[in-house]
């Protein structure tokens, strides 16, 4: 049995050492980023193995301390810094060591930056100029735009007309006279809206997203109408008569129009 003992003690002796030989030791890598310039410390410098996505940053100077496997013996790596050209580097390593990079830092100074930007207006999906506002003289102003696609009326009796887009119509629709909003749209059907189509020289139709600048009532859309301003050639007066009969109902209408300037 003490034989048995002195063997088993020594065996114990004889493995100890290759377990301490077979466990995994680790160095150290210290790294210094320095202007080539004037030899300051570069801090935010950056370093990245690329065999095993190991990053890190320098501190304020410049400086990098890395914990690395022995079995790590061929290091490569890419160096970045500002906006300065990444550097590929690749060195060996067996024991811990410390290296001193230097790099060529320079200022990037840009060129002034001038934003040219243009206004660009919200085209119409329909637009009435005034030679279409001459063919309809004795249409209403549903009946005006009631052979578009989209754009219906909407009648009670046989005088009265609404407009309507998409399905849409009293107070889903805003009619804007000059600049003006007029709100007896929300009126019932049996009332048509109290503005001629002879209230301007033009007639413009926003529908869908163009005429939400025109607020919460232009749902369903917007009927914009306006007069260009005149042309400055003072004592020039520009102007239009037009009449119109209607047999079924007897009726007459008479619209006109002048414009000019006026010297101040």
């Amino acid at each position: 049995m003490q034989g048995i003992r002195y063997i088993a003690v020594f065996l114990l002796f004889m493995l100890s050492p290759g377990l301490t030989f077979g466990q995994s030791s680790a160095f150290n890598l210290s790294i210094q980023f320095l202007d080539h310039h004037d030899l300051s410390p570069l801090p935010y410098a950056s370093f990245t193995i690329e065999s095993s996505d190991t990053f890190a940053k320098a501190n304020d100077e410049g400086k990098i301390h890395l914990n690395l496997p022995d079995s790590l013996k061929t290091i490569r790596g890419l160096v970045r810094y500002g906006c300065c050209l990444n550097n590929h580097i690749e060195f060996d390593i067996h024991s811990d060591t410390s290296i001193v990079f230097m790099l060529e830092s320079h200022n990037e100074w840009m060129e002034d930056i001038t934003v040219h930007s243009e206004e660009h207006h919200n085209h119409a999906n329909v637009y009435i100029a005034s030679a279409k506002l001459i063919e309809a003289a004795d249409a209403s102003f549903a009946q005006l735009t009631s052979h578009i696609p989209g754009i219906t009326m909407i009648s009670h009796g046989g005088q009265i007309a609404k407009p309507m887009i998409h399905g849409l119509y009293g107070h889903r629709l805003q009619i804007v006279n000059h600049s003006i909003l007029h709100r007896d749209q929300d009126w019932g059907i049996e009332h048509a809206p109290d503005i001629s189509p002879w209230a301007g020289s033009q007639v413009e139709i926003y529908t869908r997203s163009p005429a939400v600048r025109y607020g919460t009532s232009a749902m369903g859309g917007a009927y914009v109408i306006s007069t260009p301003m005149p042309t400055s050639d003072v004592g020039h007066w520009h102007g239009s008569v037009v009449n119109s009969l209607h047999f079924n109902g007897l009726g007459a209408g008479l619209h006109g129009r002048i414009s000019g300037a006026i010297a101040k």
